[in-house]
């Protein structure tokens, strides 16, 4: 899902010299992709933690996700017409970054969370 958005902030910027309604199409696309990505996430992250620091965990992924989507308006709005297209290119770059590193993530389908050292005990 992850992947598509990138296509699609890619897109953005080489369409939208060429057609409005193309390029209106292409980011609610890619809204609905950013959509899927966090939905997902909301299911991965929680499975990744033992219970004892599950809550605090997806809480902290949670705020800095919304502290990404506070700024990243506001880096849009400073940026001048000129170098705007960087900008769709340094998110895609941080999305492909984001993707590559959720590859390295372990796989939690038929493991015990027993096995696990439990981070509640201190």
């Amino acid at each position: 899902v992850t992947s598509v958005t990138i296509i699609c902030v890619i897109l953005i910027p080489i369409i939208s010299n060429h057609s409005p309604i193309a390029t209106v199409f292409i980011a609610q696309f890619g809204k609905f992709a950013i959509s899927g990505s966090i939905a997902v996430s909301w299911i991965f992250v929680p499975e990744l933690f033992p219970t004892a620091i599950r809550s605090g965990a997806n809480g902290f992924f949670i705020a800095f996700s919304r502290i990404g989507a506070i700024v990243a308006p506001i880096i849009d709005t400073s940026i001048s017409d000129e170098y705007l297209p960087y900008t769709f290119y340094a998110s895609a770059g941080l999305a492909l970054i984001v993707v590559l590193l959720t590859l390295l993530l372990p796989e939690t389908k038929y493991t015990s969370m027993d096995d696990e050292e439990d981070y509640g005990k201190n």
